[in-house]
């Protein structure tokens, strides 16, 4: 049974031949992909879609920078060869993948790729920032996640007064 960093490595390389079948035999039967700007897509078959539609938008390429392995957790910081950088979390369990998690700018993707922008509505100036307090929270909620995945002092990075 492959550990999640070769899981991983063996899903970048999936990725990078475009190989839809390929990816989609890496998930689970009820897997989720969220990548945070979408919608989640749930279920193995599913799954192969969104990569078969995407793929077919656009000519994609994942650059691996790093890759951290902890218990059933592996964690994918990439690039692409236009300067587009982003981060995957993927929980692997029994050598599949059961839930991904992608952070990335769709925006500069969809400029990257000459693809249509969202409407207006949707871009940021028509954002109303959250309160500052809303903010520490997230950020103090994140670093004791993380603080509990890995305890290696990550904690200590992120303070907030």
């Amino acid at each position: 049974m492959r550990r999640p960093k070769e899981v991983v490595g063996a899903w970048v390389e999936a990725f990078n031949r475009a190989d839809v079948d390929g990816l989609a035999g890496l998930y689970a039967d009820a897997a989720t992909n969220h990548q945070v700007m979408l919608e989640p897509v749930v279920g193995r078959a599913a799954i192969r879609e969104m990569f078969r539609r995407e793929f077919a938008a656009a000519s994609m390429v994942c650059i691996p920078e790093n890759v951290f392995e902890d218990g059933e957790w592996a964690i994918l910081e990439w690039r692409d060869p236009n300067g587009l950088r982003g981060c995957g979390l993927f929980h692997v369990v029994g050598g599949l993948i059961h839930f991904q998690r992608g952070y990335w700018d769709r925006l500069t993707f969809l400029r990257h790729h000459g693809l249509p922008a969202p409407p207006t509505s949707c871009r940021r100036q028509h954002h109303t920032p959250p309160p500052r307090r809303l903010i520490h929270a997230f950020f103090g909620c994140l670093a004791y996640h993380y603080a509990c995945r890995f305890p290696t002092g990550f904690d200590k990075l992120l303070r907030f007064p």
